[in-house]
This record gives structure tokens, C-alpha cells and sequence, in this order.
């Protein structure tokens, strides 16, 4: 008596090229949750942001072609029969549903508001231990701490009950939180913006261009050195 066949054993097996892209599309969209989730959830995105920007086009794009090209793929194994798995249409909409739903979020300002939101209480602690100068002012020079999810470079007393938080210091963007429980935040400095958050936070950013900073650079130094000539002159 003939054996039958084996209707698993017989059955096609997905290529190792598909499990790959598969492994590979689940890798991307992973990796895609977590770099525009710490990217784009912090305060300063007019230079930095600017560049993880374009980062994040490019690799949604790249993304895309990638999904197109598998997409296109497996289609063509189901229509020569050698499709072992049919994968719905939920299957296939979960990349770009993934794609679209981080960068509603990103350009919203909501990543930055859920990242304060889940880190308010200590920041909130904190910030009433400088205004009851139970913890003293730090500059960037001292070295910056951890509190909740953001790591301060600096922390200091703007106004009257006032702190504000330093994220991001240097010569094109000096970007961070300020924290006012009585009114509206006063400025770090005369070229700073700001925007109201939820409660008492705002965030602030200030910008400059690149040409602007290396004049306003040579500036100062050209200040210096007048200044040790008249104070070292007789």
C-alpha cells in the first residue's frame, strides 16, 4: 500500500530571503519607535531637531521602499503557489500605521509632553528645592544629573520663583524647561522663546544661525583682548 503524502511536509516553506526581511522590517520598525520617541521628546528642535528630521525622512523613505519591495514579494510567491503563510491585511498596515502614528506624535509635541508628564514629579521636587534653596543652582561647568527621564546640564534661579532646566547648551541652541508656578516664565535670555507646556512648564529654545554664532564668537574675543590691553596698559 503506496504511503500517502504528508500535506505539512509537503507544504512550502517561506525562504530564508522572506524570513529575513520580515526579521529585518521588525528590527526597522523597533528601532523606529525608539529613535523618534528620544529624539523628538526633547526641547530643542530648531537646529537638532532639524537634522533628526531629515534623518527620519530618509528612513522613512528607505522604509517605504523596503516595504513596497516585500510587499511586492510576497504577492508574487502567493501568486506562483509557493506561499506557505497568508498574512492578512492587518499584517501589512502595521509598518506604516507604526511610521505614521510616531510621526503625528513627533510633530505634535506630544513625545515631548508625555516625557515630561511621566517625569514632572521629580522635576517638580527638584525645582522646589532650588526655590527653598535647599539644593544650590548648578552650571554646565559643575557637570550635569539625572532627574526623572532628562539629564540637566544646568539648573538656575531666572525670576522669582522661577527655574529653569538646561538641556542642551552650546553655541547655536541653548534649549531646556522652565518651571513657573506663579505666571508666565521670564526669559533666560533677551533671544529666547517660549512655549507653554501643561501647568507650570515651558519650554524654552533659543537658536542662532551658524554664521551668527562665529560672529557674535569673534566678537567676544576681539572684547577680550581690548580689555586685557587697557587693563594691563600704565
Amino acid at each position: 500500500m503506496a504511503e500517502l503524502p504528508n500535506p505539512a511536509s509537503s507544504a512550502p516553506v517561506p525562504s530564508f530571503a522572506y524570513r529575513r526581511f520580515s526579521l529585518l522590517a521588525l528590527f526597522l520598525c523597533l528601532a523606529w519607535i525608539v529613535f523618534i520617541a528620544i529624539e523628538f521628546s526633547g526641547s530643542y528642535l530648531q537646529l537638532t531637531g532639524g537634522i533628526c528630521a531629515s534623518i527620519a525622512g530618509i528612513w522613512a523613505i528607505l522604509w517605504a521602499i523596503l516595504w513596497i519591495f516585500r510587499l511586492a514579494f510576497y504577492c508574487d510567491r502567493v501568486r506562483a503557489g509557493r506561499q506557505q503563510d497568508h498574512r492578512n491585511w492587518r499584517h501589512w498596515c502595521l509598518e506604516p500605521a507604526t511610521c505614521l502614528v510616531m510621526i503625528v506624535l513627533a510633530a505634535t509635541g506630544s513625545l515631548t509632553r508625555l516625557r515630561l508628564f511621566l517625569s514632572v514629579r521629580a522635576l517638580e521636587q527638584y525645582a522646589q528645592d532650588l526655590l527653598h534653596q535647599r539644593t544650590p543652582p548648578f552650571t554646565a561647568a559643575e557637570g550635569g544629573r539625572w532627574v526623572g527621564l532628562y539629564y540637566l546640564r544646568a539648573a538656575q534661579l531666572v525670576g522669582p520663583r522661577q527655574v529653569y532646566f538646561a538641556l542642551d547648551q552650546g553655541i547655536l541652541v541653548d534649549a531646556g524647561l522652565g518651571y513657573a508656578p506663579e505666571g508666565e516664565l521670564q526669559p533666560a535670555s533677551k533671544d529666547s522663546q517660549a512655549e507653554h507646556l501643561f501647568g507650570p512648564w515651558w519650554l524654552q529654545d533659543r537658536h542662532q544661525s551658524l554664521l551668527g554664532a562665529i560672529w557674535d564668537e569673534k566678537r567676544a574675543i576681539v572684547r577680550y583682548a581690548v580689555q586685557r590691553l587697557f587693563s594691563s596698559s600704565p
